[in-house]
């Protein structure tokens, strides 16, 4: 019994004395990391690790936090959504038969601004309606996608879009910049006549000889 717990405990010396020359002889310094963007939230992170002497870094690995990755030393990374984004940067270095790895991680917040507008319309006869986007970037040319409200959608800065029913419809817009910054705005409408017009109806009935008017 004795024997059994003296072979643990060496077995417990040499394996936190593993553990601790691994840690003592890594020659990751600081793993650590700024990043820098755009108007349109496109990032840029910049790998600034330092390492002790003649070691070198042998790959990076990325976790952007959305569900994508990079092996890049400072990537460039473009968010589709707003949000908060947890970043981790992975740094693996070797030198002279021994390889260790370091992780830093940083919270960022995404929000894209660089794109703003709204848009106008003019109702016509017969349901006809003309559409006037108003968006400004910085990151041109703007596209837009529309939404009419009634199952049907278009392209373009100044569609038209024929109503076939009056009522009232909410048309949405997504405008979207040359570098993927978008912006949706929705607006209600309302149509008093659609593409027939305004109708009305009226008829006549005989009864007993008795003439019916409605």
């Amino acid at each position: 019994m004795k024997t059994l717990k003296t072979l643990s405990l060496l077995i417990a010396l040499v394996c936190c004395s593993y553990w601790s020359n691994a840690q003592f002889l890594c020659g990751i310094s600081q793993v650590y990391f700024y990043e820098t963007t755009n108007p349109n939230q496109t990032f840029t992170f910049h790998d600034t690790t330092q390492l002790q002497p003649n070691w070198q870094i042998v790959s990076w690995h990325w976790d952007f936090g959305d569900g994508t990755t990079s092996t890049l030393q400072s990537p460039q990374h473009h968010y589709s959504n707003n949000g908060v984004y947890t970043v981790c940067e992975v740094v693996s270095a070797y030198s002279n038969g021994v390889a260790c790895s370091d992780t830093f991680c940083k919270v960022i917040t995404v929000s894209c601004t660089s794109i703003t507008g709204n848009f106008t319309y003019a109702a016509g006869a017969l349901g006809l309606v003309s559409f006037t986007s108003a968006f400004t970037s910085t990151y041109t040319p703007i596209t837009y996608t529309w939404n009419f409200g009634d199952g049907s959608s278009g392209t373009g800065a100044g569609p038209t879009h024929t109503y076939n029913i009056p009522g009232v419809y909410t048309v949405c817009v997504t405008a979207t910049d040359a570098n993927g910054c978008s912006k949706t705005v929705c607006n209600q409408i309302g149509i008093t006549s659609g593409i027939c017009g305004s109708l009305s109806a009226a008829f006549n009935a005989t009864t007993n000889g008795n003439v019916v008017r409605n």
